[in-house]
């Protein structure tokens, strides 16, 4: 974790354990099992993080959703490198990519970030989130097959042409939101899509990607880049494993005025842990 995301995140637990956080109850028409939690302290995490959107998290054990704005849940949008899950299960199930130590080569052209900017195993560009990487595989793949497994995985939302299929996720009217997203990352949790098990397993390994409290974090940022400030947005999406249980969460982020575009990429995360620390304190 780097400086500025840990004390951005121990700026947050100190200003959660001062503050009680409130919440409100009622149920969702559209599935009456579930129960959906106004969780007005997830605005106060936003808002000193010099963010604006909304953060959902869900507890299955409960079936309980948690957020600040369900009509923001609601709303879909690019979903920026998020869609590296579900593209990565692609290119594994249908053997574009062999296995995670796969190495895609740099061209040795300048890339959007140094980081991007030599030789990646397929494991390392899905977690240093190498666009160029992806589009490169995806263009091996194919636009007809990339159309026939997003629609197997039954990942909606995608609007795919023969002329954008590499880049789709983000340019584009595609659109997923975050209760979308929680949906999809519980049918891979729980081994529910049409995938082989040595896919399954490959992807579990690339996706744990970070930890919280000792316990590990699954999951994918995206951003959706704009040179436009007040359009950029921002995703953590994933699931936290506990002993017994597994917390889902999607966040996604704006920034307001006073948040340097720099501090950005680290807020999504800061601001995802935060409430799950909250929620899990809680529970």
């Amino acid at each position: 974790m780097s400086s500025y995301t840990w004390t951005l995140f121990s700026f947050f637990l100190a200003l959660a354990a001062c503050k009680k956080p409130e919440s409100k109850k009622h149920i969702d028409t559209s599935t009456k099992s579930t129960v959906e939690i106004l969780q007005e302290s997830f605005e106060s995490i936003l808002s000193n993080a010099q963010a604006e959107g909304c953060i959902l998290l869900y507890n299955p054990s409960q079936n309980m959703y948690y957020s600040n704005d369900y009509e923001c849940c609601r709303r879909g949008t690019l979903p920026a490198s998020t869609f590296k899950i579900p593209n990565s299960m692609i290119l594994l199930e249908s053997g574009i990519v062999e296995n995670l130590n796969e190495i895609i080569p740099w061209d040795g052209k300048p890339r959007a970030f140094k980081s991007w900017e030599k030789d990646l195993s397929f494991k390392e560009s899905y977690q240093k989130s190498c666009l160029p990487c992806y589009q490169k595989l995806t263009r091996k793949l194919g636009h007809q097959k990339m159309k026939d497994y997003v629609g197997k995985l039954d990942y909606p939302g995608m609007e795919i042409s023969e002329s954008t299929f590499d880049e789709f996720w983000i340019n584009g009217n595609s659109k997923i939101n975050l209760i979308q997203q929680i949906d999809f990352l519980r049918k891979i949790a729980n081994r529910e899509l049409p995938i082989s098990a040595q896919t399954q397993e490959q992807l579990l390994e690339m996706m744990q990607i970070d930890s919280l409290n000792e316990y590990p974090i699954f999951g994918k940022t995206g951003w959706a880049f704009s040179e436009n400030k007040n359009d950029n947005i921002g995703w953590f999406v994933g699931w936290i494993q506990l002993p017994q249980e597994k917390w889902f969460f999607a966040t996604r982020i704006e920034p307001k005025d006073q948040m340097p575009l720099n501090k950005f990429p680290q807020a999504r995360v800061a601001i995802s842990k935060m409430a799950l620390t909250e929620m899990m304190g809680n529970h």
